[in-house]
C-alpha cells in the first residue's frame, strides 16, 4: 500500500494498481512524494518509477531520480548549511504530515440567554400543574418551543467547528451545505483574542495580504490557550 503528498496532505492508501492509474492519468509525477510500510522518509516517486512503469527506459530513470524542489526547500530551512551541490538526505515523514493540533466548537454560553428562555419554558408548566392545576394542559404548549430552541442551539453549535493543524487554522460550517475559510500559519501576520471573564471570546487571525480578518474563531472557550498554541506553532 502506498500513501501520497497530494495538496500539501497526506492521501491514501493506494494499490499500486491505482498508483500506476493516477500516474498514467497525469495526476502524479515523479516529482510526487511517496512512502509506504518499511520506508524511513517519504520518497520521490522517481526513485520507484521501474516498478510503476516498467517500460521507461533506465536512462531516463537516473536523469528523474531527483529531490522535489519542495523537500529541497524544506531541508534548506531545516539545514541551512547545505548546499546545492550536496546531496541532502530526505526529511522525515513527521515534517510532511499535517497533524491537527486541536479543535472545537463555540462554547455553550454563547446561547446563555436562549438556554436560559427555554429552561424557563419548560419549569412554567411544572409550575402551572403543581399551582394552577386547571391552567396546566395551556402551559404545556410551551414545551415544544422550548424543544425547538434546544435543538436549534445545539445545530448551530455542531455545524461549526474550529481546527488548528500545524499547517493552517480554517472554520467550517453548515448544516446542509458546508463552507470553510482558512489560513496557513505561515501567512499569519496578526492575531486578535477579545477574551471575556469567564475565560472565552473570539480569535481573529490575519494575513498580511488583507486588512480584513481572514478567520475568525468565535465564542472559542479557552481562547487565550488557543492563541498561545496557534504562536507556538509559528515559532
Amino acid at each position: 500500500m502506498y500513501y501520497l503528498w497530494l495538496n500539501e496532505a497526506q492521501a491514501g492508501p493506494y494499490t499500486l494498481q491505482q498508483v500506476q492509474s493516477m500516474w498514467n492519468e497525469g495526476h502524479i509525477t515523479a516529482l510526487t512524494l511517496f512512502w509506504q510500510e518499511g520506508n524511513a522518509d517519504w520518497q520521490p516517486l522517481s526513485t520507484i518509477l521501474s516498478t510503476i512503469e516498467p517500460s521507461i527506459p533506465a536512462a531516463l530513470l537516473e536523469k528523474t531520480a531527483v529531490v522535489p524542489t519542495v523537500q529541497q526547500i524544506l531541508i534548506k530551512k531545516a539545514h541551512p548549511q547545505t548546499t546545492a551541490n550536496s546531496a541532502p538526505a530526505l526529511v522525515s515523514a513527521e515534517s510532511h504530515v499535517e497533524q491537527v493540533e486541536w479543535t472545537g466548537y463555540p462554547t455553550w454560553w454563547k446561547w446563555a440567554s436562549l438556554l436560559g428562555l427555554a429552561l424557563v419554558l419548560c419549569l412554567v408548566p411544572v409550575g402551572t400543574y403543581l399551582f394552577l392545576p386547571n391552567y396546566g394542559l395551556y402551559a404545556l404548549a410551551m414545551l415544544p418551543i422550548a424543544l425547538v430552541i434546544f435543538i436549534y442551539i445545539y445545530l448551530a453549535r455542531t455545524s461549526t467547528k474550529y481546527s488548528v493543524t500545524n499547517k493552517r487554522v480554517s472554520v467550517e460550517s453548515g448544516i446542509f451545505n458546508k463552507t470553510s475559510r482558512e489560513l496557513r500559519i505561515q501567512d499569519i501576520r496578526s492575531i486578535a483574542a477579545h477574551i471575556n471573564f469567564l475565560g472565552y471570546g473570539n480569535i481573529e487571525f490575519a494575513s498580511a495580504a488583507s486588512d480584513d480578518v481572514d478567520v475568525v474563531f468565535t465564542a472559542v472557550s479557552g481562547a487565550g490557550a488557543v492563541r498561545d498554541l496557534v504562536k507556538k506553532l509559528q515559532a
